[in-house]
């Protein structure tokens, strides 16, 4: 029996049948429930992601498949990339500043045990034309893609600001 679970940004996919359940795991269709019932902030009982890996023996198990990631430079989307790579996956991030994301891209690949490569393609959403360089780059890269994490957003307060501006600004 399979079935996959989505965790923050990362779908797994788990088999049952040969799948043994650590013992602080309350069951293999809710896991991490009991860790999650009373959260104390950062460096509380909640698993990590790299912790989730660990137990689904995920480390290193995917070095056949592809991820590519939006939004990889900053909170959760690097803690997101950082466990893809220790997958053993090849792995492209999708970045609006090149030059911020190699620093990330090398302190993950030094400080992680892991086996796969990481990749950086500069993509600004705020721009069609860039969005599809980004996947014109992609495709000259990779013939195939196994996860998608969309992890980006879009800061909606400048436009939100200059829609204020005109509507305020012409009454």
């Amino acid at each position: 029996m399979r079935y996959h679970k989505l965790y923050p940004n990362i779908l797994f996919y788990i088999d049952i049948s040969t799948y043994t359940s650590p013992s602080t795991m309350s069951s293999p269709f809710n896991p991490y429930a009991e860790q999650h019932k009373d959260p104390k902030g950062p460096g509380d009982d909640r698993p990590t992601a790299l912790q989730i890996l660990k137990d689904n023996k995920l480390i290193g198990a995917w070095a056949d498949k592809v991820v590519l990631i939006t939004g990889a430079t900053s909170g959760i989307g690097i803690e997101t990339t950082r466990a893809m790579y220790a997958t053993g996956a090849r792995v492209f991030i999708l970045v609006r500043d090149t030059t911020k994301a190699q620093p990330i891209v090398d302190d993950i690949v030094t400080s992680t045990k892991g086996f796969g490569s990481i990749g950086i393609i500069q993509m600004d959403l705020d721009s069609l034309e860039s969005v599809k360089n980004a996947a014109k780059e992609f495709l000259e890269k990779s013939s195939q893609l196994n996860v998608l994490i969309n992890n980006a957003g879009m800061y909606l307060w400048t436009h939100l600001r200059l829609l204020t501006f005109t509507s305020t600004s012409h009454s």
